[in-house]
């Protein structure tokens, strides 16, 4: 997937012809991690370390930096993020469960990883 696809994807962004299938906005929960295991904070930390993942923010209560997927808790759930070169939110969103904040958290930090990968080649 490339850059434009992907943002149009955070975006929500839709095509003119046929709008995109709801799956491919917000995967359901538990989509992208192996069927052994939920989405729970063990799991994907342990995902997270054995995949080698960089630049995410893992529950830290702060701005977020440049090239960024990231996860905190908020007063009303779940806050998933992710930042572009400038640091801005491209994707910025609060989840009630902690499943599906997880889950997306972790397709962001995926997908940022290989871009960050590809950044640094």
């Amino acid at each position: 997937m490339g850059f434009k696809q992907f943002f149009d994807w955070l975006s929500g962004a839709r095509t003119r012809t046929r709008p995109a299938p709801a799956a491919a906005i917000d995967p359901p929960v538990g989509a992208l991690l192996p069927s052994d295991q939920t989405a729970s904070r063990s799991g994907v930390r342990a995902i997270l370390d054995a995949e080698n993942l960089v630049e995410y923010n893992w529950f830290e209560d702060r701005y977020q930096h440049e090239y960024e997927a990231g996860i905190l808790k908020v007063d009303s759930g779940w806050r998933v993020y992710y930042a572009d070169e400038k640091a801005v939110a491209l994707f910025d969103r609060e989840y009630e469960d902690e499943g599906q904040a997880l889950t997306k958290f972790l397709e962001l930090a995926r997908h940022n990883s290989s871009a960050w990968k590809k950044r640094r080649a």
